[in-house]
């Protein structure tokens, strides 16, 4: 009578607790990854950011001394340039 009850199909409790251990842990791995490489990207990104305000800070004063004719004063921290314009021409017509 009690030997109908027991059946041999599906997973018994070891199993399921293994697989739930394992499952864990695959997906506490891959948060920590994921967080990982969130917090490498936007130090890299942020460090680009720099790296371009820099190289537009200095083509701009590279620029601005191409463009200078003297400098009338300068100092440890600063130049003083003078940039000359030339009036626009006007249309013989």
């Amino acid at each position: 009578m009690f030997g109908s009850l027991k059946k041999t199909d599906g997973f018994t409790i070891q199993e399921l607790l293994v697989v739930l251990i394992v499952g864990s842990l695959l997906i506490g791995f891959s948060m920590s990854l994921f967080l990982f490489t969130d917090r490498l990207f936007k130090t890299w990104y942020g460090s680009g950011e720099v790296k371009m305000a820099a190289n537009r800070i200095l083509s701009q004063a590279a620029l601005d001394i191409q463009q200078s004719t003297a400098v009338i004063e300068h100092t440890d921290t600063s130049f003083v340039f003078i940039k000359v314009t030339c009036p626009p021409k006007s249309d013989p017509f």
